[in-house]
């Protein structure tokens, strides 16, 4: 019989501590043998174990709690470790809070900043620490603090959450939703998207109608405005 390949049989024994996912794959600029340096003193000082995706060098020497990792499925990977800590990529993130895994948020810029704060505010990990002021100290509170009960039991239900919503469902209804259909339609003839805005008719017509009125001597071309589906 083969062994399920998420069995985590191997990878929870009591006398062991914990594994906590590092990584910051697509973050370049930054001071990565600093950070390095702040990430394997924190271990150092908690006693935990890490996997430390593209933040070690080949030639990097290591203690025995890290391991330098290559290109790992994160839905392979996660549900064998405790926490993940990572800059917060959507693609990351995402497979972090499925697992269900407490999270640690190191941004550097853009939407990395707003993800942390999603994080903090439902409890599944601590306030974000930015990446050019993150410390020794504040690594070693966060990897403590999520390893807390509460902050376990937060991801576990963000995680339920997940499971249960069709996902594709969730996102054709809330495209639909937010579909401007009445501002997109012709008035004359529905099928056809509204291009033109006749405004002494209040009307919104398509190309095709454009073309019949205009080419009827109904309205002259100058009466023509674009449309916008946005008021």
């Amino acid at each position: 019989e083969f062994l399920d390949l998420n069995n985590n049989h191997y990878y929870h024994k009591e006398s062991l501590s914990p594994i906590i996912y590092i990584g910051f794959c697509s973050i370049t600029g930054h001071d990565s043998e600093r950070i390095l340096q702040v990430v394997l003193e924190a271990l150092e000082k908690t006693g935990y174990r890490a996997v430390l995706s593209s933040l070690a060098k080949d030639d990097d020497k290591l203690p025995k709690n890290a391991l330098k990792i290559g290109n790992v499925s994160h839905d392979w990977l996660f549900p064998h470790v405790s926490a993940v800590c990572h800059h917060s990529g959507a693609g990351t993130t995402a497979a972090g809070l499925r697992a269900g895994k407490p999270t640690i948020i190191v941004p550097f810029f853009g939407d990395q900043f707003f993800w942390g704060n999603v994080i903090e505010k439902n409890g599944v990990g601590p306030r974000a620490l930015p990446g050019q002021n993150l410390t020794t100290d504040n690594l070693v509170e966060s990897f403590k603090y999520v390893h807390e009960p509460q902050v376990r039991a937060a991801a576990e239900r963000i995680r339920d959450a997940i499971l249960k919503e069709n996902g594709c469902d969730e996102a054709l209804r809330a495209f639909q939703t937010h579909l401007p259909l009445l501002r997109m339609q012709s008035y004359l003839e529905s099928t056809y998207t509204a291009c033109y805005q006749l405004e002494e008719f209040h009307l919104q017509i398509s190309r095709r109608v454009a073309q019949v009125l205009v080419i009827s001597g109904r309205i002259e071309p100058t009466q023509l405005h674009l449309h916008s589906t946005r008021y």
